[in-house]
């Protein structure tokens, strides 16, 4: 059961899609339940691997996003730099 939270992010897809494929095979395999309640349980693993899916993608946009922020504050820095330079030796 803990075994999520043990993985790393970049592997909850992969893991999500393992344990609904496992679900969805025993759900299938039960012939004690019946159609419609499967049906129901089936949407609703589907819908949650759906969520963590979109989580997952929306992470990842969200690394870019601030990967892209960190290099164009670091060249907002570096652009400053020569002309701090410049400007603290002819003052003196």
């Amino acid at each position: 059961m803990g075994e999520p939270a043990q993985q790393s992010m970049a592997t909850l897809p992969a893991t999500a899609n393992r344990l609904f494929q496992e679900a969805k095979e025993q759900i299938e395999l039960s012939g004690n339940t019946d159609i419609a309640i499967k049906h129901k349980v089936l949407e609703n693993l589907a819908a949650m691997y759906e969520i963590v899916l979109r989580l997952s993608e929306s992470r990842q946009t969200l690394q870019i996003q601030l990967e892209r922020a960190r290099a164009h504050s670091i060249d907002q820095v570096l652009a400053k730099i020569p002309s701090l330079t410049a400007s603290s030796l002819t003052n003196r």
